[in-house]
């Protein structure tokens, strides 16, 4: 499965090419959830890491939630949040050590304008995968 989350992060495959199976979205979601404990970790002690992560994860299933409901689409829930919560936490590895760097730079006061550009653009990245997966819910022309 790793393979075909690469291939969404390339915008080359979309939620529906991922099995709708449980045990995938658990594993999605566990990895998307340590991966923001990692990256919260930076900025907070670990129980509020673990807090605002666990916050994250369920804003980010409620979201998932509510709009393949508004689009009456609910059976494609564990394939839409596996492949939220997958392609995030690959975009969030990719975007760990760029924000690790800009919190060491700001500690020390050095200019870190490559990290901050670099980190913008997985950003940015991470919208346009974002917009990927979520365009195949909405039907043609609407």
């Amino acid at each position: 499965m790793l393979w075909k989350l690469l291939e969404i992060c390339l915008l080359r495959a979309g939620p529906q090419d991922l099995p709708g199976a449980p045990r995938l979205l658990a594993l999605t979601l566990s990895g998307y959830f340590l991966v923001d404990v990692l990256i919260s970790r930076l900025s907070f002690n670990l129980s509020a890491a673990i807090g605002v992560s666990a916050l994250d994860v369920l804003l980010l299933a409620a979201f998932a939630q509510l709009l393949l409901r508004g689009v009456s689409k609910p059976e494609r829930f564990n394939q839409t949040l596996a492949a939220m919560a997958g392609t995030g936490q690959l975009l969030g590895l990719v975007a760990l050590p760029l924000i690790h760097g800009l919190s060491v730079a700001q500690a020390s006061g050095e200019p870190a304008t490559a990290l901050a550009m670099a980190w913008l653009a997985v950003l940015v990245w991470s919208l346009l995968v974002l917009g990927h997966i979520l365009r195949v819910v909405f039907p043609e022309g609407g």
